[in-house]
């Protein structure tokens, strides 16, 4: 008797273990993203940018590209990206009593901020008969920016040409249609120390050259 068991007991742990062991595995397979990058930032030097851009706004606009590896460890992701804006205004002058006067000596801003970071990525399954997938992330980054100043008729010590680095933090969603994968997503940059030596600047105390950012990617996956 105790060997019929035995061997009923047998032959259904093999049962069980067969079809298990067919399972394909559910360890994600790791990935690559390419995907182009339209930005909007909100700068935290308000007032200097406010008074210097001809729209009279603290807010540029900046455009890109970026790469990813998905999937490394589990949700485990890491990124490299670049963007860049450039944005005409006019230098300025600040009395002692805070009123602003423009110069009217054209200024064109530059800036480049390159980022390299890692995050964690919360991977869904699509439905059964369905093809989209939505994935939340998180991450934090390295940024290394560069910022430049020039008016045509200056001399070269009166224009700005300074890298500075900071850090970067973001949270957003990534949709996938397939192999097009769309990613809406919000930063907070913080470039400290990058501005108030001079200029404009130094009169509003303001030092940091990062900001609030609103990014839209658009590119594929596999």
């Amino acid at each position: 008797m105790r060997s019929v068991v035995a061997a009923i007991l047998t032959a259904a742990a093999l049962a069980v273990s067969v079809p298990v062991a067919a399972q394909p595995s559910s360890r994600p397979k790791i990935g690559v993203r390419a995907y182009g990058i339209f930005e909007g930032e909100s700068m935290l030097a308000e007032k200097s940018f406010k008074n210097i851009l001809t729209t009279g706004q603290n807010s540029i606009t900046l455009v890109g590209a970026g790469a990813e590896v998905v999937n490394i460890w589990k949700g485990l992701f890491a990124r490299i990206a670049a963007t860049s804006s450039t944005d005409s205004g006019s230098r300025v002058l600040v009395d002692s009593a805070g009123t602003v006067y423009k110069l009217n000596i054209p200024v064109t801003i530059e800036l480049t901020p390159l980022e390299i970071g890692a995050g964690w990525r919360f991977n869904t399954k699509p439905s059964r008969g369905k093809t989209v997938m939505v994935s939340p992330y998180v991450g934090v980054a390295y940024v290394n920016q560069s910022y430049k100043e020039t008016s045509s008729f200056a001399a070269d010590e009166e224009n700005t040409d300074v890298t500075d680095s900071g850090q970067a933090f973001f949270g957003g969603v990534e949709i996938g249609i397939r192999f097009v994968k769309i990613g809406i997503e919000a930063q907070y940059r913080s470039i400290p120390d990058a501005l108030g030596v001079s200029g404009v600047s130094k009169t509003f105390n303001e030092t940091n050259l990062g900001g609030t950012v609103f990014r839209l990617t658009f590119g594929v996956g596999f």
